[in-house]
């Protein structure tokens, strides 16, 4: 019988459609009860249904904030079904004593991938050519219908050098690009493959490609502003399955009407999962609905893991964590 257990707070919520195979250990050793929703609409519903929870599960679209934390009488550990954790208020969960926990390194992979995938659609007008064929719009086919842009020989400039910064630069290598990389620091790593470190604004001015791959802190918040945009080639590709906000979509937006880029692949956006409907207008821009992580091994993966490590912060072993988020905790 675990701590938690003896002091006869033995319930979890769970928010949002996880795989619910992937949480069968705590389905073992808990009361679970799931709600299906992915959004928080109300605070004092939420509060409700958590007031005699020890532990919380959310996601990237359930925000967190102080207000709502200074209320969680009961609950121990946050869980955040993501690798990001941006929607949670994390200064104010350390001072209420509340572990975070998030999901790293498992879905580095799917995520490289969609980025890789983001890139293949954008350079060779998958989207456009999709709707050509759903619509019937077929008569302008010649030998100059829907050209596209090779990859292959193509600058990649990788910005953040991350987990999945590294693997998508990697990747990219391997299809034929040469790839440069921005980061707070040099990685030893991609040195020794011939993957370079450049300033942000040389990387900018010199790549055809711009993928991103930062976290969101107050560093990278709107660090691709106007300026900087307006720094890339007028007919580069942009992708970012990051965070939304790292982009100024007002400004990306405002460049794209006056045809700058080549085409932006997103799987980030300003209020997901409801795009900007401007940017649907534009037929070189191509929005997926944060699926970065959305296979079913990731995300079985990711359910897994965050049940061990759940179970490990409700017995206290703190110092066993390798996803502890604020680990400021640990001094308290």
């Amino acid at each position: 019988m675990n701590e938690i257990q003896k002091n006869k707070l033995n319930k979890i919520v769970v928010f949002g459609n996880i795989l619910p195979e992937g949480l069968k250990k705590l389905y073992e050793n808990y009361e679970v009860v799931n709600y299906l929703e992915n959004t928080i609409e109300s605070e004092e519903e939420f509060l409700k249904k958590v007031s005699d929870a020890v532990a919380i599960i959310t996601w990237f679209t359930h925000k967190i904030n102080k207000s709502i934390i200074e209320k969680l009488n009961n609950v121990r550990v946050i869980a955040n079904y993501a690798v990001g954790y941006d929607n949670i208020d994390i200064k104010a969960a350390t001072s209420a004593g509340i572990v975070v926990l998030n999901t790293p390194d498992i879905l580095t992979n799917a995520t490289a991938e969609i980025a890789v995938l983001l890139t293949f659609a954008c350079a060779k007008r998958a989207k456009e050519a999709i709707l050509s064929v759903l619509t019937g719009n077929l008569d302008d086919v010649s030998p100059s219908f829907m050209l596209g842009k090779d990859i292959i020989g193509k600058t990649v400039g990788v910005i953040g050098a991350g987990r999945i910064g590294k693997r998508y630069a990697i990747m990219m290598q391997a299809l034929g690009c040469n790839v440069i990389y921005y980061n707070r620091s040099k990685k030893e790593e991609l040195e020794k493959i011939d993957i370079k470190y450049a300033e942000l604004e040389d990387l900018l001015k010199t790549s055809d490609i711009v993928s991103l791959h930062l976290p969101l802190n107050e560093q990278s918040k709107n660090l691709l502003d106007m300026h900087k945009l307006s720094m890339m080639k007028d007919d580069a590709i942009l992708v970012n399955t990051a965070r939304a906000a790292i982009i100024d979509e007002k400004a990306l937006i405002n460049l794209l009407e006056k045809g700058k880029f080549f085409s932006v692949g997103l799987d980030v956006y300003n209020n997901e999962p409801y795009p900007d409907p401007k940017l649907l207008e534009f037929p070189n821009v191509i929005i997926l609905p944060h699926i970065g992580s959305a296979t079913y091994e990731t995300r079985l993966k990711m359910a897994e893991f965050l049940s061990e490590t759940l179970i490990i912060a409700l017995n206290g072993r703190l110092t066993e964590l390798k996803n502890l988020v604020n680990k400021e905790i640990l001094g308290q």
